[in-house]
């Protein structure tokens, strides 16, 4: 990977999609390539298939979130990294999500932004570690 980390952000509360994004378009290895509401109108309006990372709130629903995000990862490739980001901090749900297969790690939204970006340049080159289960 020699250029910038291409990131898609999915957050329905516009606020807290425009706080992570302001935040994220510091870092000079980061590029926010498309955002989105929902997971939905990602699988509808995404055609990229060479995005880096993908940065999404889960659903209500567990089964709904895991059938997206396995619908993604068939769209866009396996290579595509999902974290999940939430306030949700149920660790059999984390421990769910991961097991899944489909989700490369899980941030708590009051873990803070470095957080989110130690996460996001980790997920590219290290195997699935989950961070969020040592705690």
């Amino acid at each position: 990977m020699g250029g910038k980390i291409s990131i898609c952000l999915i957050e329905n509360y516009s606020l807290g999609r425009e706080l992570l994004k302001y935040n994220l378009r510091k870092e000079n290895d980061f590029e926010i390539v498309y955002e989105f509401s929902t997971i939905d109108e990602c699988l509808k309006e995404c055609t990229e298939t060479c995005i880096d990372v993908i940065v999404t709130e889960m659903e209500i629903s567990y089964f709904n979130t895991i059938n997206k995000i396995r619908r993604i990862k068939e769209k866009l490739g396996n290579e595509t990294k999902i974290i999940i980001y939430t306030t949700c901090c149920n660790k059999r749900i984390m421990e769910d999500y991961m097991l899944s297969g489909v989700v490369d790690d899980y941030i708590l939204k009051d873990e803070g932004f470095n957080v989110v970006k130690n996460v996001i340049r980790s997920v590219l080159n290290t195997p699935k570690q989950y961070h969020f289960l040592n705690n």
